[in-house]
C-alpha cells in the first residue's frame, strides 16, 4: 500500500482557477470531480483511505496501479493528496510543487489562469502564451 504525501499549497486558493489548471496539465474536465463536502480517496485497489478531499482525480484516470489524487479546500490554501508511488509518475509529478520535488507544473497553470482573468477585466487579451521550463511567458494585447 503506497502511503499519501500530503504537498500543502497556500497560493491556490480558488476552485475555479484550480479546475482550468488541471485541464492544461492534460486531466479532462469530466474526470475532474467536484465535492461540496470531502469524500475518501481510494487506494489503488479501491479501498477507502483516511484522507479526505474536495476535488478528485479518481484512479482509473491517474493509471492503472494509481491512487486518486485529491485537494482538500482548507483555510489558507489547498492540501494536495497524491500517493508515494503516483508523486513519481507524470501527472503526480505535475501536480506536487517544485518545493516538494514536483515540476510545479499545476502552480505554474494556475497562475497563468489568474493572471489571464484579471488582465481581461482590464481589456486585454491573450496574444501569446508559451512555457519555459518553470516560467510562462504571456504576451498580451488591448
Amino acid at each position: 500500500m503506497s502511503e499519501y504525501v500530503v504537498c500543502d499549497s497556500p497560493t491556490i486558493k480558488d476552485v475555479g482557477h484550480l479546475k482550468k489548471a488541471l485541464v492544461a496539465i492534460g486531466v479532462k474536465e469530466e474526470n475532474i470531480e467536484m465535492n461540496e463536502t470531502p469524500v475518501p480517496l481510494q487506494g489503488y485497489q479501491g479501498d477507502n483511505r483516511s484522507q479526505k478531499a474536495h476535488i478528485i482525480i479518481r484512479r482509473k484516470h491517474v493509471g492503472s496501479a494509481s491512487n486518486d489524487i485529491g485537494f482538500e479546500i482548507r483555510d489558507g490554501g489547498i492540501a494536495i493528496y497524491v500517493s508515494d508511488y503516483d508523486k513519481r509518475r507524470r501527472l503526480g509529478k505535475d501536480v506536487v510543487p517544485m518545493s516538494k520535488g514536483g515540476t510545479g507544473r499545476l502552480e505554474s497553470e494556475y497562475a497563468r489562469s489568474m493572471i489571464e482573468d484579471k488582465m481581461s477585466a482590464q481589456g486585454f487579451k491573450v496574444s501569446q502564451c508559451q512555457m519555459e521550463g518553470q516560467k510562462i511567458k504571456i504576451r498580451m494585447v488591448r
